[in-house]
């Protein structure tokens, strides 16, 4: 797996996350948005992962806070506007 060959590359992280929350794997999903955060806090599409799948199983509040950290981490990223509403 590419997580142990390269375990601080949050990209792969957020493939993962992406990819379980195709799959409807939301708690899966979260895990590895999580993992992915804890190596690189700034990496905004972690955050933005993360508050699609907390907004999928009705965790809006926690989707509405990640939503802002995504756009404080990076103000050209247009995702998080279409969330906030």
């Amino acid at each position: 797996m590419l997580v142990r060959k390269y375990p601080t590359y949050a990209r792969i992280y957020n493939a993962l996350g992406t990819t379980h929350i195709e799959l409807e794997e939301y708690c899966q999903a979260v895990k590895w948005f999580e993992k992915g955060m804890k190596i690189n806090q700034k990496y905004h599409a972690l955050h933005y992962g993360l508050a699609l799948t907390y907004n999928k199983v009705g965790m809006a509040d926690e989707a509405i806070k990640l939503s802002h950290r995504t756009l404080e981490s990076d103000p050209s990223h247009h995702e998080p506007y279409s969330s906030l509403g």
